[in-house]
């Protein structure tokens, strides 16, 4: 690779980023970048060598062929976490099929409750107090 000066709008083509997402970063100094005699900015570029592929008569960039690897990597990494994950899942459904069997079976065997009174506590304190002013009257 060799680095090559380039005023902004060759350097964010090269980039693949906008004029101004170029100029922010040499703003934050992500960028190193230098104002030449005129005046204007120069950002000093990596340029990717093309390799000449014979069989197809195509050109790649290094890159893309790093690039495409890389991603191959990262989606059968992703596939495997992603099953990885599908196996828990089940593995915490059937957890919780075993447990509402547990919880079934041991409610099952509690005895029945008394029948709820007919009448609420008020009810039957204010039928109460209705007894006692009529018998003081």
């Amino acid at each position: 690779m060799s680095r090559q000066a380039m005023n902004l709008v060759d350097a964010a083509k090269q980039l693949n980023i906008s004029v101004d997402g170029l100029r922010k970063r040499i703003q934050r100094k992500a960028i190193k970048a230098k104002k030449n005699k005129q005046g204007r900015w120069m950002v000093e570029v990596d340029v990717q060598e093309t390799v000449q592929d014979k069989d197809h008569d195509k050109t790649y960039t290094d890159s893309k062929d790093v690039d495409q690897d890389m991603s191959s990597a990262l989606i059968d990494s992703m596939r495997q976490q992603i099953e990885t994950l599908k196996q828990e899942l089940d593995l915490s459904h059937k957890e919780n099929e075993r447990r509402d069997s547990i919880i079934m079976s041991l409610t099952s065997r509690i005895p029945p409750q008394l029948a709820a009174p007919k009448q609420t506590i008020w009810q039957r304190l204010r039928k109460s107090r209705q007894k006692t002013t009529k018998d003081t009257l």
